[in-house]
Order: C-alpha cells, then sequence, then structure tokens
C-alpha cells in the first residue's frame, strides 16, 4: 500500500503528540537560571518546540487529506489551528534558546514569549473548536459527527482545568485532539462522509 504525504504528516502529528506527552510526565523541579535544577528544566523545554511541530504536522496533513478548504469555516479554523502553533513554536524557542538567562517575573523579552505561547495555545484551541463546528455544518460533512464534538470540546476542557487549578494537566485536552487530528490524517483509506441527503442528490 502506497504511503501518501498526508498519511506521513498525521503520524508525525501523533509522534509529535506523543513526544509533548512525554516530556510533560519527566518535566524537573524548576530552579532559578543558572542553578542546576534549571538546566535540566531548560533542556527539557527546548524540546517543547519539537512536539508543537509536530502538532503542526497532523494539521497540514488534515488539512490536505480532507475538504476543509471549501468552506469559508473551514478554512478559518485551519489557519487558527497552524497559525496558533506556529507563534507556539517560536515562542518556545524564544523563550528557551535566545532569551533563556533572563529573569521571569519581570518585563522582558522571555516573558513576552511565554505569553505568545499561551496565545498561540488558545488560537490553536479557537481552531480546533471551529474545526469541529465545521465537521457539522454544510451539505458533505468530510468527518464523523463525533469527531467534531471531541474537537469542539478541547477548548472548553482546558478552561475548567485552568479554573479548577489543574495546571499541569492543562495540555492534555490538546494532546488528545491533536492525537486525533493525527489519527484521521494518517488513518488508511479516509473519505469524507456525505449527509444522506447529499448522497441522495448525488444519485
Amino acid at each position: 500500500m502506497k504511503v501518501t504525504r498526508q498519511q506521513i504528516l498525521g503520524g508525525l502529528g501523533i509522534l509529535g503528540s506523543l513526544f509533548w506527552l512525554s516530556l510533560a510526565t519527566v518535566a524537573p523541579d524548576w530552579g532559578p537560571p543558572g542553578s542546576t535544577r534549571y538546566l535540566s528544566y531548560e533542556a527539557i523545554n527546548r524540546m517543547w518546540a519539537l512536539g508543537f511541530a509536530g502538532m503542526l504536522c497532523g494539521c497540514l496533513g488534515l488539512g490536505a487529506r480532507y475538504p476543509l478548504a471549501r468552506s469559508r469555516l473551514g478554512r478559518v479554523a485551519l489557519r487558527f489551528a497552524v497559525g496558533g502553533l506556529l507563534v507556539m513554536i517560536a515562542g518556545n524557542i524564544t523563550e528557551f534558546w535566545l532569551f533563556s538567562q533572563q529573569a521571569y517575573g519581570e518585563l522582558n523579552v522571555r516573558n513576552l514569549a511565554w505569553m505568545g505561547v499561551l496565545l498561540g495555545w488558545l488560537a490553536t484551541l479557537s481552531g480546533l473548536c471551529l474545526l469541529g463546528l465545521a465537521t457539522l455544518r454544510g451539505r458533505q460533512r468530510f468527518l464523523p459527527p463525533w469527531v467534531g464534538a471531541l474537537l469542539m470540546l478541547a477548548l472548553p476542557a482546558t478552561v475548567l482545568l485552568i479554573l479548577g487549578k489543574a495546571i499541569s494537566l492543562m495540555g492534555l485536552p490538546l494532546i488528545i485532539a491533536m492525537l486525533l487530528v493525527g489519527g484521521l490524517a494518517a488513518r488508511p483509506g479516509a473519505r469524507a462522509v456525505a449527509r444522506p441527503e447529499a448522497r441522495g442528490e448525488a444519485a
């Protein structure tokens, strides 16, 4: 069986999501810049960009495989998700590779970069939510309805975790959603799922 470019991108999306999850499970205790503990903290967080890059591949694979660009909402959703991940990658590189020795709690480039990561995170979750909505609209469903429902839950689930002060788990909804995105792009023989009335009209 021939492996398509979209499937490769989807596989990278799965790997990126799992990689970021693995980084979260081994995250060391934080220490101030220059300390021994901080070196381990810095090394782990520097690799976040690789996880985000994998997730970006998953989004691109999904967009290339399914007719997202056929609706305005689908285009906006994909742009939000892709743009948010690009901002997250840039913010993480800026924070931990370029200005890693700057202190937290001050107005500096490092903290602005971290704010960029959070804004990119919000944009990606918003894009996934819109993508879920896009799957439930229009004359043709290109993904099953349950997929749209799960994607739409990622943003409110993250908000609930933050409000519940479960900060260590706030990345889990994004990881689950991106695993779903990557899996859909990577699965073999996937085709758009048409609404019953659309199939009737085509006949």
